[in-house]
């Protein structure tokens, strides 16, 4: 009796087995329809909900919902960021900002022999050292792995030890959630610009606008406002920048199922030009360049598939025929693999903004670890002028130091290029 129970059982798995070849294919046969139905239903939705819905386009573009995974902003500390202090800072519109200050190593010991309080105070920052303020892109939030690994880099190195603040716009992070536009972006930046412009008695030469991505299209409106607001930062850096939202967003990851049929890319064209019809997303950082009056540097790698490399040097022709102040470009050292996030992973990324700081700000800087001359050798080949050499201050003669000890040929990693070497037709 129980042999035959056992037998029946086995054979009614077997009907039911799900690794059946038969069993598959009537699965197949069954659910394919609707499944390929389904997915084009969404290939062709997806474009037609982003032209006619603004909402769905302000979601898409600062990808604020794209925190994961969750995090504790509390404790800065247990991301090893020792001594740094998660504080709020009030918006415009009854907006509260979720900020963190990162102390330099260097006062590390200082801070651990003395109650500093809950917020960073004006005595934490009358080192004369640099004032980072860094400005993040699309998504995620200021507690996310690669944006940590920038700010070891500049606030634990021995090339920069900077004081840095970063903080999450609205909607972001645990700041006040709202759908962000880029009014309110601007607002919450110059708010904290405002902030840590305050802690350290209005010396704008200390501090430095850092943007990166999305960030660097907010930072150059940053600048823009500057101009009314009577602000002067020392400098601007833009990490994998971009020449025009709409253009950048054309050619996104998630484009490429459009853009690989000809028929659909004048879809995809007609698509995110909207994004330059809307004020709430309209970042053509390309169109501000006139407005470009302090120095800048802009990096970025060739490898690059968020941001493509090419829109960073359209960008910077731009800039170098239109912007007021001296413009620097450094090609980052793509065989560390820095896609469009790890831009710190390049060793020399920090003498480049060391030396960038060094020319532009009053500032108190580590020494470096070898003599001045070599210094400005490397920093030449790490970095050159866009504009002529008598745009930088101290004299410094980067072309005439760069024909030294500096390889030229376009495109070599970890090299910088003057951007009047860049042929236009090859972008």
């Amino acid at each position: 009796m129980v042999r035959k129970r056992s037998r029946s059982l086995a054979s009614e798995l077997m009907k039911h087995d799900e690794l059946n070849p038969v069993s598959l294919m009537g699965f197949y046969r069954r659910y394919g329809r609707h499944i390929l139905r389904g997915l084009a239903i969404v290939y062709l939705a997806f474009p037609a909900v982003f032209f006619y819905s603004l909402r769905f386009r302000q979601i898409m573009i600062f990808g604020a919902f794209l925190t994961w995974p969750f995090h504790d902003y509390t404790k800065p500390n247990e991301y090893g960021l020792p001594h740094s202090k998660n504080f709020y800072v009030n918006s415009v519109g009854d907006i509260r900002l979720g900020v963190w200050y990162i102390p330099p190593k260097g006062i590390w010991e200082k801070l651990s022999s003395q109650n500093s309080g809950r917020e960073p105070q004006p005595w934490m920052l009358d080192d004369n050292r640099p004032v980072i303020i860094y400005y993040h892109g699309h998504g995620q939030c200021r507690a996310c792995d690669y944006r940590v690994g920038l700010y070891k880099t500049l606030t634990q190195s021995e090339e920069l030890d900077a004081h840095l603040f970063t903080f999450d716009y609205r909607g972001f992070g645990d700041s006040t959630q709202v759908l962000p536009d880029r009014e309110g972006l601007l607002h919450d930046s110059t708010v904290m610009f405002d902030y840590v412009r305050k802690l350290i008695k209005k010396n704008d030469s200390r501090i430095l606008v850092w943007g990166h991505s999305l960030g660097t299209g907010v930072a150059v409106q940053l600048i823009e406002a500057f101009t009314e607001l009577h602000r002067s930062p020392m400098g601007v850096v833009l990490e994998a920048p971009f020449n025009s939202l709409s253009e950048a967003a054309s050619k996104w990851p998630i484009s490429m199922p459009y853009r690989a049929l000809p028929f659909m890319q004048k879809v995809v064209e007609s698509v995110t030009n909207k994004l330059r019809d809307d004020d709430e997303t309209f970042y053509e950082t390309e169109q501000l360049a006139p407005s470009v009056n302090v120095p800048l540097l802009m990096i970025h790698s060739t490898d690059d598939a968020l941001v493509p490399y090419e829109l960073g040097q359209k960008l910077l022709r731009t800039l170098r025929v239109l912007a007021k102040g001296p413009i620097h470009f450094y090609q980052a050292d793509d065989s560390y693999s820095l896609g469009h996030r790890y831009i710190f992973r390049d060793p020399k990324v920090k003498e480049v903004v060391a030396d960038f700081i060094r020319r532009y700000g009053n500032v108190s800087m580590p020494a470096p670890k070898e003599s001045a001359g070599r210094l400005e050798e490397s920093s030449a080949s790490g970095m050159r002028d866009a504009e002529p050499s008598a745009n930088i201050e101290d004299g410094a003669d980067s072309a005439t130091v760069g024909d030294e000890g500096f390889e030229t040929s376009e495109g070599a990693p970890g090299k910088s290029i003057e951007s009047h070497d860049i042929p236009g037709d090859e972008l």
